[in-house]
């Protein structure tokens, strides 16, 4: 019954048996938290850097309605289709080097900065800063239509890092209410 201070997961909490359980280690550093999310291609984790100490975000290469898991059983994901496996490859492979594509950008103020990457668990993991904050999604969710100035001035940081990763030859191919961040600091 007690709540992790470091990710607020709350023991009993009902966890989807293809997510990793809270506590479950990786790569022999980092401790896994409660599910921030899922998309097609992944799950996001809260998660402790014991090494540093740090609260941070794990991302986990996961598409959806091909990779399946049951962490009763096993953290490894399975591939229910093997026609599928060299497809996942290339996949994990891109994620992979999405990771070290987003490592070039680390003092970028509009990129969230990668950590560290590896693979484990037949699949891959992407280890970033955790930030704290709502996304546009929650923002327009909580305080309703966004006024197109006020929208401007709010996407001028994201336009910014997004040019510069153009000219680095690197296209973000999920840019989402999802995924654009209002820190606390604004």
């Amino acid at each position: 019954a007690d709540v992790c201070p470091h990710c607020g997961y709350q023991g009993g909490d009902t966890e989807l048996l293809h997510h990793l359980r809270p506590g479950s280690k990786l790569n022999g550093r980092y401790l896994v938290g409660r599910s921030l999310g899922q998309g097609g291609f992944g799950i996001t984790y809260i998660g402790r850097d014991l090494l540093l100490d740090t609260r941070v975000a794990i991302k986990e290469y996961y598409p959806s309605g091909i990779a399946s898991r049951n962490v009763a059983f096993s953290p490894e994901i399975t591939i229910s289709d093997q026609r599928q496996v060299d497809s996942i490859e290339e996949g994990k492979q891109k994620f992979l080097s999405e990771a070290r594509a987003l490592a070039q950008f680390a003092d970028d103020p509009g990129v969230v900065t990668v950590r560290d990457f590896f693979e484990a668990n037949n699949t891959a993991y992407i280890v970033m800063e955790f930030l704290e904050g709502r996304t546009l999604k929650e923002v327009v969710a909580q305080s309703g239509p966004i006024p197109a100035d006020t929208m401007l001035a709010l996407l001028e940081p994201v336009l910014r890092a997004m040019e510069a990763m153009h000219q680095a030859g690197v296209i973000h191919r999920d840019i989402s209410p999802d995924n654009l961040m209002e820190l606390k600091d604004g």
